[in-house]
């Protein structure tokens, strides 16, 4: 019984945790703060994440708005839908897409990482 008692609250801290990292980055993502940005990033895509992390030096962001957050049943994976809303000077006007973010838990970190490449997630419709 005891072990069930651990487990769940187990579930609800990574479940907690994990929400608390999603809001956490694009609290960041919005603010431009690319350093907290970088520090949600799994270890293995840092580098490819910063090269493409660049553009957010030409974007402004105005809304960044977390949609859902879908954990699979072991809590090691989750899908987060959010949408953004950002201004570039290159493409005048405002814009307003839907993405997903892939995010994992890291064991040795004990925390919840983004495993993506780049700070504005994959298309719905396509993989990029």
């Amino acid at each position: 019984m005891l072990g069930g008692i651990l487990l769940s609250c187990s579930s609800a801290t990574k479940k907690s945790q994990l929400e608390d990292n999603v809001r956490n980055y694009f609290l960041s993502l919005r603010r431009s703060d690319s350093p907290a940005v970088v520090s949600f990033v799994h270890p293995k895509k840092k580098e490819e994440f910063l090269e493409k992390s660049l553009k957010l030096d030409s974007v402004h962001i105005s809304l960044t708005e977390v949609e859902t957050i879908f954990p699979n049943e072991d809590l090691s994976q989750a899908i987060v839908s959010a949408r953004l809303e950002f201004f570039s000077p290159d493409q005048m006007g405002l814009h307003s897409v839907k993405r997903k973010f892939s995010w994992v838990f890291h064991p040795e970190a004990k925390t919840w990482l983004l495993d993506e490449t780049g700070p504005f997630g994959s298309s719905f419709q396509s993989s990029d």
